[in-house]
């Protein structure tokens, strides 16, 4: 997995100033071009490598070819469906986290989505502070110290 090290600057993914952290590659996939959008860009402005997929076709690719740590999925996504998704990354032997962006109706995937082993984010609209809550979680780097 494609990794580097950065020095953080203010409270970067909720990792203290000044602190040393791993660089994750992260693929993006939500058919909502406006949030992808904002959170790719909140990504780069924080040092992380991200990548964008409108399709689970799309996840697939960026996953053979970057290998990335960590793939955050829309349960809205298309071409397949987000769950699906999750289920041929795990397949196919996908060892990275998962964060799966959730809908009106998660109550009834969170069973197998939590058996896959994904982070799943519930609700419509999707939210950026949730999502980067999620992010911080999955890194195992949370700092509940840190204000943004």
């Amino acid at each position: 997995m494609s990794e580097g090290v950065r020095t953080a600057g203010p409270c970067v993914a909720g990792i203290k100033p000044g602190a040393k952290h791993m660089v994750m590659v992260l693929v993006v996939a939500t058919p909502d071009t406006v949030f992808r959008g904002q959170l790719k860009q909140w990504l780069l402005e924080h040092g992380e490598t991200c990548l964008e997929a409108e399709s689970g076709e799309e996840v697939f690719a960026h996953v053979r070819r970057a290998k990335p740590e960590l793939v955050i999925v829309d349960l809205y996504l298309q071409q397949p469906e987000g769950l699906d998704v999750v289920r041929r990354l795990r397949a196919q032997g996908y060892r990275g986290k998962i964060i799966l962006l959730g809908g009106q109706t998660v109550e009834s995937l969170t069973p197998e989505a939590f058996r896959l082993g994904a982070l799943q984010i519930p609700g419509r609209p999707l939210q950026m502070e949730k999502v980067i809550g999620a992010l911080r979680v999955a890194r195992g780097e949370l700092d509940f110290a840190c204000d943004e």
